[in-house]
């Protein structure tokens, strides 16, 4: 590698069958994924799990969509055989961190797979200054905004769920 130049990650999505090759996330999208799934899962129903890193298959066959949100909420029976892959059936939220200057994707394009898809719910946390969270509920086969707040914000899905959105950016 030359000097002066960084490794750069990459992850493939596939969108009605077209591979697609993006750019990785950062650690701090990473951290903040994975603080947000630890929070979720601390205060989930049983039978409920969070989970970081998972495929999501959109569209099954020929033309297949799969997509990786940065977090979902499936039944634990669904994840329990240890695959990393999902049906969208299976999913009841998937959630996507935002960096800074890569909305479109997330506020765009991503909603309107995971509605196609019929997932019940969608989650923006969105990185910019300050950090904060957009709730959507799928209403016929749009997202409607239910829910959002900056700094600590109550939720009413899941039951009483409570996360402060500074502290997922933090180490510890």
């Amino acid at each position: 590698m030359a000097s002066g130049t960084r490794c750069q990650r990459t992850c493939v999505v596939v969108v009605d069958g077209v591979v697609q090759v993006i750019a990785s996330s950062v650690p701090l999208h990473q951290r903040v994924a994975r603080n947000l799934a630890n929070r979720l899962d601390e205060q989930l129903p049983d039978g409920l799990v969070a989970e970081c890193d998972v495929e999501v298959v959109l569209q099954p066959g020929a033309r297949a969509t799969v997509c990786r949100p940065d977090v979902v909420v499936t039944s634990a029976g669904s994840y329990g055989d240890g695959c990393h892959r999902l049906d969208a059936a299976d999913v009841l939220l998937a959630v996507e961190v935002v960096p800074p200057g890569s909305k479109r994707a997330d506020r765009v394009t991503k909603p309107m797979l995971y509605a196609k898809a019929g997932i019940a719910r969608y989650w923006v946390v969105d990185l910019g200054e300050p950090v904060s969270l957009a709730a959507f509920e799928l209403v016929g086969d749009l997202y409607k905004l239910v829910e959002e707040g900056v700094g600590r914000v109550e939720l009413t899905w899941p039951t009483g769920f409570s996360v402060d959105l500074d502290r997922l950016t933090r180490r510890r």
